[in-house]
């Protein structure tokens, strides 16, 4: 499923936004936990960094969003080139 490009680089700039106001070790710790789960529990989080505004619920969601198509776009490109039926 290939993204277009402008959306692709949407995303980008909103993972980029989203993670100048996280620390690298908030950065870090949420790449781990998207690596094992897919899909953080936004209470979870709330509670250990001591968040609970909706912006921040918000930005959390965007994130994981915008995970998943690059990893999406990322399996796409990797997977071997199709060849038309002539």
């Amino acid at each position: 499923m290939p993204w277009d490009e402008s959306f692709l680089v949407r995303c980008a700039t909103t993972l980029t936004k989203i993670e100048h106001k996280l620390t690298n070790v908030q950065i870090g710790y949420l790449c781990r936990y998207y690596r094992m789960n897919n899909d953080p529990e936004n209470e979870e989080f709330a509670k250990q960094w001591n968040r609970d505004d909706i912006i921040w619920f918000w930005d959390l969601d965007q994130w994981c969003f915008c995970r998943r198509i690059a990893d999406d776009q990322v399996a796409y490109q990797q997977q071997p080139t199709r060849i038309a039926a002539a």
